[in-house]
C-alpha cells in the first residue's frame, strides 16, 4: 500500500547537509489515507477516539494534515483501522529549468 508522494529537501548550511522538515503535502496525504481509512470502515471520529484513545481533535489534525503524526500514534491507528503500518512511500524530487 503506497501513500502518497512527498519531498524533503537538503541544502548545505555552514559545511553541513541540512535535512528539511518533510513537506507538509506529506501530512496531507497521510491524513487523507486515515480519514479515507476511517471513512470505509463507517468510523466516526468519536468511535476512533475511544478504540485509540487520542482525542477527537487530534485525530482531526492528523487527518486535515495540520499536526505531525508520531510513531506511536501512526501504529495505535492503523491497528485501530486495522491497516498495516508498514506502508510503501515515494519520494520524488524535481527542478524546474527557467
Amino acid at each position: 500500500m503506497a501513500i502518497g508522494v512527498f519531498l524533503i529537501h537538503k541544502f548545505k548550511k555552514k559545511g553541513e547537509l541540512m535535512e528539511l522538515k518533510v513537506d507538509k503535502v506529506f501530512y496531507r496525504e497521510l491524513g487523507k489515507f486515515l480519514h479515507e481509512t476511517r471513512s470505509k470502515r463507517d468510523y466516526s471520529l468519536r468511535f476512533l477516539s475511544e478504540l485509540t484513545g487520542l482525542s477527537r481533535s487530534t485525530l482531526d489534525k492528523y487527518e486535515l494534515g495540520t499536526a505531525r503524526i508520531t510513531d506511536k500514534n501512526f501504529k495505535i491507528i492503523c491497528k485501530a483501522l486495522n491497516v498495516s503500518s508498514n506502508l510503501k512511500v515515494e519520494i520524488k524530487a524535481g527542478f524546474i529549468n527557467d
